[in-house]
């Protein structure tokens, strides 16, 4: 099992958001928030209602002070779902969507602002990492079930077009590899 820090993930989630803003691939999904109604939680609670589970929701401004001595958000988490079902015959087909399971999304709000956005991948760009047919009955499901809990728990948002040119990736955007483990260590690494 290979484990990363927090320095890592954040470094890893910036990357690979740097690499897919580029292609469109990623979808926020921003609404008003002035009465400060929607909060991280909420946001949880209708994931959960359409049948996700929830890895993390961690608010990520105290590492980003932390490390960085300031943020620019008011609200900065860190969110990580799956959806069992969607997640097991993806993997049965496809072994590489464990890269999606869970899947990381950005709850977040900027200083000052009075509106909260989710940004996510989407099914097309998933697709597109793991080299996959785009219209992939599972994945599309997927993409559904994110729409759908982004709309109980965001009733008045919509999607935002963010104005940026698209670039193709030069190199695969996985990197993979292999490595022998004796009986020992694979029953270690399976749990």
């Amino acid at each position: 099992m290979v484990k990363i820090g927090l320095r890592g993930l954040f470094v890893y989630l910036l990357i690979s958001m740097s690499i897919l803003q580029a292609s469109h691939d990623i979808e926020i999904f921003t609404s008003d928030n002035s009465d400060g109604k929607i909060t991280t939680k909420s946001i949880e609670e209708a994931f959960k209602k359409v049948g996700f589970s929830i890895a993390e929701n961690r608010d990520m401004n105290g590492p980003f002070i932390k490390q960085f001595k300031e943020t620019t958000f008011d609200v900065y988490n860190l969110f990580t779902v799956y959806e069992e079902k969607i997640v097991l015959e993806l993997a049965k087909t496809y072994p590489n969507f464990g890269l999606f399971a869970p899947m990381s999304m950005s709850i977040y709000s900027k200083k000052g602002t009075k509106s909260i956005s989710v940004a996510s991948l989407t099914p097309e760009a998933m697709a597109k990492i793991m080299k996959i047919p785009a219209d992939n009955k599972e994945l599309q499901s997927l993409g559904i079930l994110v729409k759908k809990a982004l709309n109980i728990a965001m009733p008045n948002g919509k999607l935002e077009t963010i104005p940026y040119s698209v670039a193709t990736a030069k190199e695969s955007l996985v990197t993979s590899f292999e490595m022998e483990l004796d009986e020992e260590d694979w029953d270690e690494g399976k749990e």
